[in-house]
């Protein structure tokens, strides 16, 4: 059975929208899109298939790389995929025939270095600017207490290194996945994508057009001098220190082998040099170890310097967003004119003073108490409301509430158990119930396969800690959630994870007082999509949080109690 987890890439899009939906011209598979998009990708589009759209959105298909064809990636049934090459969402991508097995190389020492520098080390775990604890060099603990850590703290730096090189294993193999084999990087090349990917997350490098771009065929070279320095931004401000990691260096190819995904991946993570002979020089800045845990905390996005579309401004004082004026006065922010001078008349600087409980609207660097609340202000999700007075503990000293049996059945009956490691549908290895190893073979995993149930249930009972954190942290302390409440929810969040969740209207409209019961029934069932395809199974879990949700229950589990 397919692990939802894995499969969802969920977005609440409503039944009768096709655009961005799966579509099939004739026996070609196909997506639901405008014809100028289409057209401009490469793809030929086909009238009549996308019936509840306008006359300009169409069924687009396209061929792709060596005899692919473009298609979303959950009907791949090769599990060979690239991005970058289709029109359309992120999940609509290059099915290549036969399987990818190569084992992606490891970064190289130059790389290893880059990364630590900026990461900064870090004995024993701490919370972050969000309050997710970690440690060593930037690694995000998997529960409260890092436990799943196997070594003891405060770690040495030969431990801390020993656990990036692991944690670097999914970035090397979301940037070998993602980039064609027909684009030729060296060592170096390789790894400065992968500290890159390390840095933002596989999800927007996935999605990028700089990996869009090597896969066009275009010059490596040139794609990183261009693309990389645009990812400076956290919370819609340049930050120092990412410009220091987005300045790379070029090396000359050393040679490849017939696996070409395994010897040649490499990315611009150069050697310090002051060589004129290497067009773009490595800089190097040693930045502060609190700078960087703030900048690894913060959602990335590759917003030009020239565009002010979601960036900051301040309008008499008052902190602010860019945005369209439809978007601020429908989230109850006011519009001001001439402070977002790069952008369209309509994109105007929106403020909202107030929010919350005496709380006012700004991005979430900026607060200086750090206690925010999200779904309360326009904008991007890292523009919050910033409240009076310190936060809630961190989960160091404040743990989240562990679900109850109730939950862990209901999330046991939708995952399904598998003893031993097995490739899912897009080529991630998974074990249990809906565990994605972070490791090849799973060796993260303390147990041996095959796996009991009981194992399988102890090691799902540590991954839904991530979705008990953000779920704790993402609503405010004045929602009130029993334990079947707030059960419900952390299935939720763990199906479609916390950056889908902490931006949805469903967190949004429990922020703002409204009815548990009645926001869960309307919003719960939205999240019914994978691929722009409605899945009964998501449909059958939906209803099944709903109906838990509902349940009544004396038993309090939001806010947690300390």
């Amino acid at each position: 059975m397919i692990s939802f987890t894995t499969l969802l890439l969920a977005s609440a899009a409503l039944v009768q929208a096709a655009i961005n939906d799966a579509c099939t011209a004739g026996s070609t598979p196909g997506v639901c899109l405008t014809t100028a998009s289409c057209s401009s990708s490469g793809g030929t589009s086909h009238a009549g298939f996308c019936p509840n759209d306008p006359t300009n959105v169409q069924c687009c298909t396209k061929t792709c790389g060596s005899g692919g064809t473009c298609r979303f990636s959950n009907t791949c049934t090769t599990g060979n995929t690239q991005t970058g090459l289709c029109p359309g969402p992120s999940g609509f991508i290059c099915c290549l025939p036969g399987s990818s097995t190569c084992t992606p190389p490891a970064v190289n020492a130059a790389t290893i270095s880059l990364i630590k520098q900026f990461e900064g080390f870090v004995p024993s775990p701490a919370p972050d600017p969000i309050g997710l604890p970690t440690v060593g060099y930037g690694h995000l603990c998997q529960t409260t207490n890092c436990a799943e850590v196997p070594f003891s703290f405060p770690l040495t730096t030969a431990q801390a290194s020993t656990l990036l090189t692991n944690d670097l294993k999914t970035f090397e193999r979301c940037i070998t996945n993602d980039i064609s084999n027909s684009v030729r990087l060296n060592a170096n090349q390789y790894g400065a994508l992968v500290s890159w990917a390390f840095n933002v997350g596989c999800g927007n490098t996935r999605s990028s057009t700089l990996v869009s771009r090597l896969n066009a065929g275009q010059n490596p070279n040139t794609v990183a001098a261009e693309e990389l320095p645009k990812w400076n931004r956290a919370g819609g401000q340049v930050l120092p220190g990412l410009l220091a990691t987005s300045r790379t260096a070029s090396h000359s190819p050393s040679g490849f082998s017939p696996c070409y995904k395994k010897a040649t991946r490499a990315v611009w993570v150069p050697k310090r040099s002051a060589s004129p002979s290497i067009p773009y020089t490595q800089v190097w800045y040693l930045v502060p170890l609190p700078t960087m845990l703030s900048i690894y905390a913060l959602l990335f996005s590759a917003v030009a310097t020239n565009a002010a579309l979601n960036g900051p401004c301040n309008a008499a004082g008052t902190p602010g967003v860019c945005i369209p004026t439809s978007s601020c006065s429908s989230s109850g922010g006011t519009s001001h004119s001439g402070f977002c001078p790069n952008d369209p008349a309509n994109i105007k600087c929106c403020t909202k003073p107030t929010c919350g409980s005496g709380g006012t609207c700004q991005f979430e660097n900026t607060c200086s108490s750090g206690n925010t609340v999200s779904g309360l202000c326009p904008g991007p999700p890292s523009f919050k409301c910033c409240l009076p007075g310190k936060s809630k503990p961190s989960s160091g000293s404040c743990g989240p509430t562990t679900v109850n049996a109730a939950t862990v059945s209901l999330i046991k009956g939708f995952e399904s158990f598998v003893d031993k490691p097995y490739l899912d549908p897009v080529g991630l290895e998974t074990v249990g119930y809906g565990h994605l190893c972070k490791r090849p073979g799973c060796k993260e995993v303390p147990f041996s396969f095959p796996m009991t149930e009981t194992q399988a249930t102890t090691l799902l009972q540590s991954d839904i800690s991530p979705a008990t954190t953000c779920i704790s942290a993402d609503i405010v302390d004045t929602v009130k959630l029993n334990e079947n409440q707030y059960g419900a929810l952390v299935s939720w969040a763990f199906n479609v994870g916390c950056g889908n969740s902490r931006g949805s209207s469903l967190i949004s409209r429990l922020n703002k007082g409204e009815d548990p019961n009645a926001v869960a029934a309307d919003e719960l069932p939205k999240w019914r999509k994978a691929s722009g395809k409605v899945l009964p199974g998501l449909v059958t879990r939906r209803n099944s949080e709903v109906s838990l949700f509902k349940k009544p229950s004396s038993v309090t589990a939001h806010p947690p109690s300390c």
